[in-house]
């Protein structure tokens, strides 16, 4: 990803402070990648200090999660109190293009099948 973006991609496993990705080692135009967050108590608390932490020298969140953006946790409503701007990231537009898509069509009767987790199945 890294030389994709021709930025440095940090994945850390964990939260700023309470990782090894030390705030010294980043650059201003680093990408911190997180793996899954659920497993901390913070994140599905929407905790103010968990969310400050994901936070800690981020000026820009970009959600790249369309299925997870409802939900009110730390990494997806808590975080952009904390951040300078808030983006919706490439898949997160594709997700919603795909719906728009769906809405747009003619074809009746529709049917969905909503998988919780991160995919949405449609079939019409």
């Amino acid at each position: 990803m890294s030389s994709l973006l021709q930025v440095k991609v940090i994945p850390v496993n964990g939260v700023p402070c309470l990782t090894s990705c030390k705030k010294e080692e980043r650059v201003q135009n680093d990408i911190i990648l997180f793996e899954n967050l659920l497993n901390f108590r913070g994140e599905n608390a929407n905790c103010n200090d968990f969310s400050q932490k994901l936070a800690s020298g981020a000026a820009i969140f970009v959600n790249d999660s369309f299925s997870l953006s409802h939900k009110i946790r730390a990494s997806t409503v808590g975080i952009t109190r904390f951040c300078y701007a808030s983006l919706a990231g490439f898949h997160f537009e594709e997700e919603l293009m795909q719906l728009l898509k769906i809405n747009d069509t003619t074809r009746r009767p529709y049917i969905a099948i909503v998988i919780t987790g991160p995919y949405f199945i449609f079939s019409s």
